[in-house]
Order: C-alpha cells, then structure tokens, then sequence
C-alpha cells in the first residue's frame, strides 16, 4: 500500500487537483488529509502561529474545507476539528494513524508528482528496511514566470525527504525537519534524481496552471528550460528574486515577490 499523506490550510487551488493523478495509480493507494490549523510547536522557525484572519473556526477560507467537506471516496479519509491541533506533528501522527507497513509518502497540497513518479517511489521502498527514508530534488515555482531551481531555495541538507518505508512502531518524532524514531537507511536525492523523480513544488505560482499528470505551468517551465541551457542560477536576496547568468557574473532579469515563503501546505 502506498499511503500519501497531505497537512493542509487553505491550500486551494492546488489541493482540488490532486486526486486526479492518483486515480491514475495501479498500485494500492491511500490518500490521508487533516485540515487546520496547528500552534506552532515542534517545527522549524518558518513554523509562526496563524493568525485569525486565516482561518475560521480553526479550518480553511479559501474553499478548501467546503472541497474536503464533500470529498468522498472510498480510497481518501479527511479529518478536521474545531480547535488548534499541538503541532503539525499531531497532524502526521493524525494522518498515520494505525498504518504499520507500506510505503508512506508526505505531499503538501502544492507538491506535485506524476502517477509514474509515485509507482517508482513505492517500487523503490516497498521491499527496503522499514524506516529506509528517500530524499528528492524538486522544481520550485514561486511565481507565474519565476522558478528557483532545485539546486537553490529549499536545498538545505534536510529539505525533501518525502517518502518512508513504514513499519511497525514507526512515527515521526518531528515534521520539520520530518524525523523518525528509528535510525534511516537514507537514499539520497542524487539518486533519486538519476531515477526521474525529481517533483514540482508550487509556492505562488499559477492561479490559471492545470496541475498534476505532468503538466507544468507554462511560462516558468519555459523559463527553467531556457536557465539550464545557459547556466543561469537564482538567488533569494530578501524579498527580491534575482536571476544571475553564471559564466557572465552578472544579474539578468530581477523578481519583486510579495512574500517568497508563503506555503500552501
């Protein structure tokens, strides 16, 4: 069984997107969602408490809970509540809850992989140790033509694990960054990438983009291709986006965002 795991607050429009590429899967899937907001305990200093305006009785605005509200499908549980969850670590636990074998992977609602890139996940962990752990590189769009590579924002030792052999006994100790109670055999994301499974990771890209199966936002995949041919890199440099050519030294094209950390997950 792979079990795919999504914590989410206001994560439209990327969450109503999703179920599509797994309905694709021929392999036994499971898709767990809690929704809601969590204190902000047990996380990374990204992790700040969310303010009212955010959310109402502790759930989405911004459609998402009305969308998990009339999701029904036999292979997708959601679960919410009226009040803060104590951390996102009470989310995972929630989410994994009496799962003790398989392969689990975490999918926030803007990550993105393609049905072929979830079967060779799960053929690549389902016969391993239970608590082998898979990291990944993923294409970072943060804007409708901005995209950090996957060698830039978020490449920090601990970023992208993003899939486990499970086991009995298995939890997470922590969410960010995601820590087991169990020593991992860890695959790194340079193997991984040789695989192909490198996934898409839409910050504050698309509001028009078709999502999942493969399909990328137009205009920042157009860009990505063209840096990789000219060995442009980028670079974060407070809220401003810069594009720099690597062989010429100097900065090409610059991006002003409006707030470049804000998650949809």
């Amino acid at each position: 069984m792979l079990t795919i795991f999504t914590i989410v607050l206001n994560g439209s429009p990327y969450i109503q997107q999703k179920l599509e590429a797994y309905q694709k899967l021929q392999i036994p899937w499971h898709w767990r969602i809690v929704e809601g907001v969590s204190e902000p305990r047990n996380c990374t200093r990204w992790c700040k408490q969310v303010p009212d305006k955010w959310h109402k009785d502790y759930v989405s605005i911004d459609g998402t809970h009305e969308y998990l509200k009339n999701l029904h499908h036999p292979k997708v549980s959601v679960q919410w509540r009226n009040k803060p969850w104590d951390g996102k670590i009470e989310m995972v636990r929630t989410a994994l809850a009496g799962v003790d074998c398989g392969v689990v992977m975490e999918q926030d609602a803007d990550e993105f992989w393609t049905p072929e890139q979830m079967t060779a996940v799960y053929d690549l962990l389902k016969d391993r140790t239970p608590g082998t752990t898979a990291q990944f590189h993923c294409n970072y769009f943060i804007g409708k033509k901005v995209v950090v590579s996957r060698k830039g924002l978020g490449s920090y030792p601990y970023e992208w694990y993003r899939a486990w052999k499970w086991g009995d006994g298995i939890e997470f100790t922590s969410h960010e960054p995601p820590l087991l109670n169990h020593q991992p055999i860890r695959i790194p994301r340079g193997v991984t990438e040789e695989m192909g499974l490198v996934f898409d990771h839409f910050g504050e890209a698309a509001e028009h983009a078709r999502l999942g199966g493969g399909l990328f936002v137009i205009n920042p995949f157009q860009l990505f291709r063209k840096c990789a041919k000219q060995h442009i890199h980028h670079r974060i440099q407070g809220r401003n986006l810069r594009v720099f050519h690597a062989q010429k030294g100097r900065s090409i094209a610059k991006k002003s965002l409006s707030n470049p950390f804000r998650m949809a997950g």
